[in-house]
Formats: structure tokens, sequence, C-alpha cells
């Protein structure tokens, strides 16, 4: 993604062929992936390449195996759901690359209400971009700090003590977010919720679907 969203096409499509190459090789059916941002090129190959005679097909079948992690989870097993309780406050912010780049929106707090005792509180605005955008929050500070400060308006009315988001990019952003406003919500992936719900009832397993 770096090289794709810093104009440099030619390198971008060159590990976009790799990964085709290899994913391809190992005869993969679903390619899943937990980065937002990942999951929005990945899925996105054909579009790179649909000008590649070589590997235009190749790049479309690619696109068609990739599925967020919360996307797979949700829609395409039967979810195991012996989850132990949390009786707690989570609030969700959807990252643009997965809400606006793959329409994934649902389907993480599909996956947040299976937690018992998990109370999933929205807050306002939940798709306002938090001013992260990768390396957007180095290269622009300033304008990505006043982003970032509605966004942890929003957080803070919700008095949560979890702040769930599937991209990591996000995760860095808002815990700084978090750390400026004095928030003890930590922040977390939706997987990693799930992970702590179901090691309350199994305690020396991590959580396999």
């Amino acid at each position: 993604m770096p090289h794709a969203g810093y104009g440099e096409i030619e390198q971008a499509k060159k590990l976009a062929r790799h990964n085709i190459n290899v994913f391809t090789s190992a005869g993969v059916e679903v390619i899943v992936t937990d980065c937002a941002t990942c999951g929005c090129l990945t899925k996105g190959y054909h579009t790179l390449l649909k000008d590649d005679p070589d590997y235009a097909e190749s790049a479309l079948a690619f696109s068609r195996k990739v599925r967020d992690i919360a996307e797979f989870l949700s829609q395409d097993i039967n979810l195991r759901q012996d989850f132990g309780e949390v009786k707690e406050k989570v609030t969700y912010h959807d990252p643009c690359h997965l809400a606006r780049g793959q329409n994934v929106v649902s389907e993480p707090r599909r996956l947040l209400n299976l937690i018992p005792g998990l109370e999933l509180v929205e807050m306002k605005e939940p798709d306002w971009c938090c001013g992260g955008a990768g390396t957007y929050l180095l290269s622009h500070y300033e304008l990505s700090t006043k982003i970032l400060e509605r966004k942890m308006a929003n957080i803070t009315a919700t008095n949560a003590d979890f702040i769930a988001t599937g991209c990591p990019a996000c995760q860095l952003q808002l815990r700084l977010g978090a750390k400026r406003a004095g928030l003890k919500a930590q922040v977390l992936h939706p997987i990693e919720l799930l992970n702590r719900a179901y090691q309350i009832v199994h305690p020396h397993r991590t959580f396999r679907p």
C-alpha cells in the first residue's frame, strides 16, 4: 500500500505480481487479512493490473479471494461462540479503508455483539477519519491532529472501556489520541476482544474459529 499511496505504481505492480504468484502457487481458496489497508489494496489488484495481459485474469481471481478477517468470520464460516462474559463497554471506529474501501461495516459489529456482556456503544460519526492514514500522521502532523481531535471527542462521549478498530494505522492514531485525552480506554482489534472473551472460558488456549 505505501508504494501505491505515494505514487510508486510500478513498484506496487511488481509487488502485486509477486504476491499473486506466491498465493496462486500455494493453491489457497481464501486470503484473510486483519489489516483494512492491506485488504483494500489486495482486493483492488485487478484494477491495478487491469492493463497487464499476463496478470489481469489472475489478479481478478486473486482479488475475489481476499476477505477481511471480520468479513470472513461473520460470513464465510460457522464461528464457534463459547465466549466468556465481558461486562464492559466498547465503541467501534470504522477505518476508511474498511468501511469506504471495502464496504465492511456491519461485520465487525456483528462479531463484537457475540461477546456476552459486552455493550457496543456507537459513537457519533463512527466513520469520521481518525487522521492516521498510514504515514500521513507523520508527514502532516498538525492537520492529522485536528482530524483526530474531532474523533476523540466523539469517542470520549461514549465512556467506552475499549475502542475497537480493524486497522493498525488507526490503532496507532487512536492510542495517541486516547493518551492525549487522558482516556483509560484500551485500543484493540475486534479479534483481540474475541480472543480475550474466549480465554475467559479457555484460559490456556488461543481463539481459533
